[in-house]
């Protein structure tokens, strides 16, 4: 296989290792992991897609970024995991703030982000049952 952008030797062969594998211990359930592993997944996830958009269509994608952020964080809350919320919440503060570099967990969020947080929740759930569909607890 070439690669698309010419990366091969004289003689035909490339360089790139385009079959490479890498395998990696995982826990049995995401909720193993610690809660600093929300933090950051939350906070990068937001920042990638904001970052990687053309700035024509930020404006759109910022609402949509949050609710789906908001809707993880429910999910940990409602599942029996608040620190790992906790932690999802402050990757989302983070985002918002423009805060990067190693996390601080021992921190507090702030009411606005909670009231935000279960406003998704309570929004969430009329869409579900217009639809008539199940509710998110």
């Amino acid at each position: 296989m070439n690669s698309a952008y010419g990366w091969q030797r004289r003689d035909g062969s490339s360089r790139v290792a385009f079959e490479a594998r890498v395998r990696h211990p995982l826990p049995a359930k995401d909720t193993e992991r610690p809660p600093y592993y929300f933090y950051l997944t939350q906070r990068n996830y937001l920042l990638f897609w904001y970052e990687n958009t053309p700035p024509e269509y930020r404006h759109r994608l910022w609402l949509r970024l949050l609710d789906q952020a908001f809707y993880n964080c429910n999910q940990l809350y409602d599942d029996g995991f608040p620190a790992h919320g906790n932690a999802s919440l402050l990757g989302i503060r983070d985002f918002i703030v423009g805060r990067t570099g190693k996390p601080d967990l021992d921190r507090r969020n702030n009411l606005l982000l909670v009231g935000a947080r279960k406003l998704t929740r309570l929004r969430q759930n009329l869409m579900a049952a217009a639809r008539g569909g199940q509710r998110y607890s």
